[in-house]
């Protein structure tokens, strides 16, 4: 079962997952750096930042990730990965 919830917070959020009766909280945002998306960053495991191939797709995503890189004490391990676009 998959349960989809709002939060006020992403605190809210993290709280709630940290009452251990969830196994996997996903966060959807728009592609730009913030306060709460770095807050969102720092308390997760893995972050997928999805882009097509155009300039116009690749550069904010570029920024985000450097923003993410910017975050030092979080991010030292933080890889890149390309991954090609699946065409039919």
């Amino acid at each position: 079962m998959v349960k989809t919830e709002q939060y006020r917070s992403v605190g809210d959020a993290i709280a709630d997952y940290n009452k251990g009766e969830m196994h996997l909280l996903i966060f959807d945002g728009a592609p730009a750096a913030s306060k709460t998306k770095l807050q969102i960053a720092k308390s997760s495991q893995l972050i997928l930042l999805p882009t097509g191939i155009s300039l116009d797709d690749l550069e904010p995503t570029v920024r985000l990730a450097h923003e993410y890189f910017s975050c030092k004490e979080k991010f030292k391990q933080f890889k890149v990965k390309l991954l090609k676009p699946i065409s039919n």
